[in-house]
């Protein structure tokens, strides 16, 4: 009978032993921000987790749940890539240590993603961007394909990213946070969100811009003049390339959420 008693507590220890290693390798270690002069943050494998979501429409409500947990993993460089798998979660926890509010950015990095993390009343919040969404409606830095999280000093949050590619997908080595202040800030005036373009970039367009119109106006005068086509061809290209430039028009067309490239 002892026997059998000391039989049962060893296999207790055995799968309390499992279940801890098991939990420990689900959950990745918390990055600590130390510094906000570095451009990119490259979190290392072993402060993230991976799932393959090969029904691509599973719900955030199951993966970010305690009996999800395990299902994530740790990527494996000597893994063979699944190709047929076009949707990806990512999960991490990340830290501000210093005494003070840092701005953190996420790129998309895929056709489709989702961006999930408590706010400060501790309610998940939703964001959307990539490159197949429509400008309007992705958040953060719409043409930088890059939402933005505000961290309060010694906050520590989990983010979860889902990502959805139109075309094969290879899991990255590393994911990249950047610090805006220290990256976007250089190349990019932050006050103006929706364009996520330098003043010194839309003085050089609208130069560019006015340039081609009064080109195109005078392509279209020497038409008229003396009828030959070749004016008005590359009047007509200039217009629409104006019109491109300046709207993005054929690209929303053929490349935007509803675009017809979606569909080929």
């Amino acid at each position: 009978m002892r026997k059998y008693f000391y039989c049962l507590l060893l296999t207790a220890w055995v799968l309390s032993f499992f279940n801890k290693v098991t939990a420990q390798t689900a959950i990745p270690e918390t990055y600590l921000i130390k510094t906000d002069t570095a451009a990119e943050i490259q979190l290392e494998r072993k402060y993230w987790r991976v799932w393959d979501d090969s029904a691509t429409n599973t719900k955030f409500e199951v993966v970010s749940s305690p009996v999800f947990a395990n299902r994530f993993r740790q990527f494996d460089t000597a893994q063979q890539f699944d190709f047929s798998v076009k949707t990806y979660w990512f999960k991490f926890k990340i830290k501000n240590t210093l005494q003070k509010d840092i701005e953190i950015g996420i790129a998309a990095e895929a056709s489709e993603a989702d961006i999930y993390y408590p706010d400060s009343s501790k309610q998940w919040k939703h964001l959307e961007t990539g490159w197949n969404r429509n400008k309007l409606s992705r958040d953060g830095y719409k043409y930088l394909n890059t939402v933005s999280i505000v961290l309060n000093p010694n906050q520590e949050i989990s983010i979860f990213i889902r990502r959805h590619n139109l075309f094969r997908y290879i899991i990255p080595q590393k994911i990249s946070v950047y610090l805006i202040k220290a990256s976007f800030e250089k190349k990019f005036d932050l006050k103006n969100t929706f364009t996520g373009k330098s003043s010194f970039e839309i003085i050089v367009n609208a130069f560019l811009l006015g340039l081609i119109v009064i080109t195109c106006i005078f392509n279209l005068t020497f038409y008229r003049a003396i009828k030959e086509k070749e004016y008005l061809n590359f009047s007509l290209f200039l217009m629409f390339f104006a019109l491109n430039t300046v709207f993005g028009f054929f690209s929303d067309l053929f490349f935007g959420v509803q675009g017809y490239a979606s569909f080929i």
